[in-house]
């Protein structure tokens, strides 16, 4: 069953990607995906650019689709980089052509004998200019936040904590190593909570001055009350936002005790006349390093780690976000390319293998930094690993060579294959059988015929073949 109607017409398309750029057709569309025809590919190609107009307006679509299956007649994507205001102009768009009989059901294709509220079989409302149009786009609502993009299962985990926490006040501590989007995560959580109208406050803890620090976090006499007030200029800018602490374990410990105070008396400070205290901010705070760490290393107070310790949010490092990194570098190339106007197209196919083999000691900072240096140094349309500045050992060995028989190199690429698709899928036996299109048994008898129980398997996975709950 389709989460969101899809619209059938025939609209031309231009794809692009990987070295390749071709025409199609987009034979259906929705808020979430598309089905494209007329492109033989001979390839999987992980990622496509789709850009086409919708008539009769003409609105203008650039959207980066992942491909989730290849069929004879052509391919399905779902759209990643698709965000608030290019769905609701592509609903706009799409919501004028829907045949007003609804010969059959736009979610589960049911036959419609007379036109209804609400399917009889699947239950949803039918009526799109009414509650339908509010259960569409709930369910077209893309998991990723805004400003953030990955389709990894670690990174689907940080989406849903993201969401679920806009949903309160409680402070959030993000941890991970530098550079892989900490302030990202602290701006999506801002972007979806009911703040997000009021400002969002970055205070970095090491570059703080000594200057302006001792008023930071603490509290001043009110010369008209015996109560205390926050006087501090970045505290006044945060009103009614958030504040975002930047390596909160880099702030000195005699200024701790000041953080702890405003965290105490969040909303709780009178003013003159019985008022409460304006000085109500939603608390973000990030550390590079496990606050416990810092405490045995006595560089952290014990109490504020314990007030911090409520919401807890780990991001993981680049490299383990499997071909996460692939959707950012795509989406980094339109990012700049619209800025700059240089004329690059896109990746070629053999920067992908490069961006996956590469380690990403800087995480997103690194990706960030080399592709707008590739956009920029690049000759061509499409930027090649030389433009990337990675090394050559970055590129993997070739699979295949002439010293190997047939049987020998179909061996050596059925093991490999299998081993890195039970890596990217850490070690889920159902998923992974689902991305090589066999049975888990059939992937079982792989495992143990080339010896691959150096991938962890819980016992659960291997006994049921199922992925962890949740």
């Amino acid at each position: 069953m389709r989460r969101t109607p899809r619209l059938a017409l025939q609209v031309p398309v231009t794809l692009t990607g990987w070295g390749v750029t071709a025409r199609a057709a987009l034979a259906n569309l929705s808020l979430n995906g598309a089905f494209i025809q007329g492109w033989g590919m001979t390839e999987a190609a992980p990622l496509v650019n789709l850009r086409f107009s919708m008539p009769p307006a003409g609105l203008a679509l650039d959207v980066l689709g992942r491909v989730i299956h290849i069929s004879t007649g052509g391919f399905g994507a779902e759209l990643l980089d698709l965000r608030a205001e290019g769905r609701e102009e592509l609903w706009r768009a799409m919501a004028p052509r829907f045949d007003s009989r609804f010969p059959t059901c736009l979610f589960c294709h049911y036959s419609l004998s007379s036109r209804g509220e609400v399917c009889p079989r699947c239950g949803r409302c039918l009526n799109l200019e009414g509650h339908g149009y509010e259960e569409v786009w709930e369910l077209s609502e893309p998991l990723a936040p805004p400003g953030l993009l990955g389709e990894s299962p670690v990174m689907q985990a940080v989406f849903q904590a993201v969401r679920r926490l806009s949903t309160t006040d409680e402070v959030v501590l993000l941890t991970g190593p530098p550079g892989c989007g900490k302030e990202a995560v602290a701006r999506a959580i801002h972007a979806l909570s009911r703040r997000r109208s009021r400002p969002f406050l970055v205070i970095s803890c090491g570059a703080l001055r000594e200057w302006r620090d001792s008023e930071l976090f603490q509290p001043a006499a009110d010369p008209f009350t015996r109560y205390s007030r926050y006087d501090a200029d970045p505290l006044r800018l945060a009103l009614g936002g958030t504040l975002y602490l930047e390596e909160v374990g880099c702030l000195p410990l005699e200024k701790q005790a000041g953080l702890v105070h405003f965290i105490q008396k969040q909303g709780k400070v009178p003013l003159t006349g019985g008022l409460t205290a304006p000085w109500e901010v939603r608390l973000l705070a990030a550390s590079c390093r496990p606050l416990t760490e810092l405490v045995q290393m006595g560089r952290c107070r014990k109490d504020l780690a314990c007030y911090l310790s409520g919401a807890h949010v780990d991001l993981p490092p680049l490299r383990e976000r499997g071909d996460d990194v692939l959707i950012m570098a795509m989406a980094l190339v339109k990012q700049i390319v619209g800025r700059v106007g240089n004329g690059v197209l896109g990746l070629a196919w053999e920067s992908a293998q490069v961006l996956r083999s590469y380690g990403w000691p800087g995480n997103l900072d690194e990706l960030h930094n080399r592709v707008e240096r590739a956009v920029a140094v690049s000759e061509g349309s499409w930027v090649t690993p030389q433009d990337l500045g990675l090394p050559p050992a970055a590129v993997k060995p070739a699979l295949l060579s002439p010293e190997l028989s047939l049987a020998g190199a179909r061996a050596r690429f059925e093991k490999e294959l299998v081993a890195e698709t039970l890596e990217r899928w850490e070690g889920n036996l159902r998923l992974a059988a689902q991305a090589l299109e066999i049975s888990v048994a059939a992937l079982k008898r792989l495992v143990r015929k080339y010896d691959l129980h150096e991938v962890e398997l819980s016992q659960g996975q291997w006994e049921r073949g199922r992925g962890p709950p949740g």
